[in-house]
């Protein structure tokens, strides 16, 4: 399967885990992972923390329109972009739904790197 083929498979998948998977490596072009990609970590209170440096992703002249959403205390997300990032927090149980609010965003503009090794990689010639 090439490079591509395997990409536009991530990325159609209804799986946020997935998606980002999908994205990250659209993203990879030889020099861009290097210094960036998304970030997930756990907060303390236990929570998620997702947050993805937008420079060179097509995403950094974009508008967000913040997001928060409190259904139960632990059971909420809220996502904004500040100093070219995009964050996301929510409850223990709403990685996914981090994921889905970034993906909402990201997805009109996505377009898939050239990435001189990851050709090589897949097995393309």
């Amino acid at each position: 399967m090439t490079r591509r083929a395997r990409i536009q498979e991530m990325l159609d998948s209804p799986d946020p885990l997935k998606w980002l998977q999908g994205w990250y490596y659209a993203m990879c072009d030889g020099d861009w992972e290097h210094g960036f990609g998304p970030r997930i970590s756990c907060l303390d209170n236990p929570d998620w923390s997702l947050e993805v440096v937008l420079s060179g992703t097509g995403l950094d002249k974009l508008s967000f329109e913040r997001v928060f959403i409190e259904r139960h205390e632990h059971d909420w997300i809220a996502c904004w972009v500040e100093n070219n990032s995009f964050h996301g927090a929510g409850g223990p149980l709403n990685l996914g739904e981090l994921i889905a609010v970034f993906r909402a965003w990201a997805e009109p503009v996505l377009e898939i790197k050239d990435s001189p090794w990851a050709d090589m990689i897949e097995g393309e010639e």
